[in-house]
């Protein structure tokens, strides 16, 4: 995920956003450490293939 991100910002973006469901909490564990901010929590963001809704954490980054 560094090397997308890390490529990302080499084409020209300034701030890449990722968005997880709340209950998978390995995907959170991945954005933290790559260096990603969290924003908040964006409640039933959208739905699983269940059509059920889902609260989504916001994480980001931005090129300094």
């Amino acid at each position: 995920m560094k090397a997308v991100i890390n490529h990302l910002f080499d084409i020209g973006f300034k701030r890449i956003e990722a968005f997880a469901d709340v209950v998978n909490k390995a995907s959170t564990k991945v954005m933290a450490k790559v260096g990603m901010q969290y924003e908040g929590t964006l409640r039933k963001y959208d739905c699983r293939r269940d059509d059920s809704l889902y609260d989504a954490e916001m994480w980001s980054i931005i090129k300094e």
